[in-house]
Order: structure tokens, then C-alpha cells, then sequence
């Protein structure tokens, strides 16, 4: 479990400084996070759906360029590297 939580950590992080991408992302991920915690409590049967989304958004986040004059930390740049 810890290890799913970095790993989704590292991916936002990747595309802090992309922010259509990370638009993309939090647009796919709020309804399901909705449906998983409030209509099918516990139920991991659609949980791939998340994993399915994360690559989505790590795919066209490789055809985006980094935004210009963009105030984010270093540290963003390298985790994106990282990925």
C-alpha cells in the first residue's frame, strides 16, 4: 500500500510543472474517487481504473512541455526525470 502511495506521489510530482496533464489526471480521478468512497465502500473491483488513469496522465504528460517561468522547486524537475 505505501508503496502505491509513492508511487502516485512521484507521478503528480512528475507533472507539477505540466498542468494540463495534471488537470487531466484530477478530472479522471475525482469521480472515481467519489465512487469508491462514497457509493462502493471497500470494494477494490474498479480500483485498476486509478492505475489505468496514472498512465494515461504519465502518457500525455510526455507530449507536453514544461510551463515557462514556472516557480516550482528543483526537486520536481529530478522526480519527473525519475519517472
Amino acid at each position: 500500500m505505501a508503496g502505491s502511495f509513492a508511487a502516485f506521489f512521484l507521478s503528480v510530482t512528475a507533472m507539477l510543472r505540466k498542468p494540463v496533464p495534471l488537470f487531466i489526471l484530477g478530472c479522471a480521478l475525482a469521480p472515481l474517487f467519489y465512487v469508491f468512497n462514497f457509493v462502493n465502500v471497500s470494494d477494490y473491483r474498479h480500483y485498476g481504473f486509478i492505475l489505468v488513469s496514472v498512465i494515461f496522465a504519465l502518457w500525455i504528460a510526455a507530449a507536453y512541455p514544461a510551463s515557462q517561468g514556472s516557480k516550482w522547486p528543483a526537486w520536481t524537475r529530478r522526480a519527473g526525470r525519475a519517472l
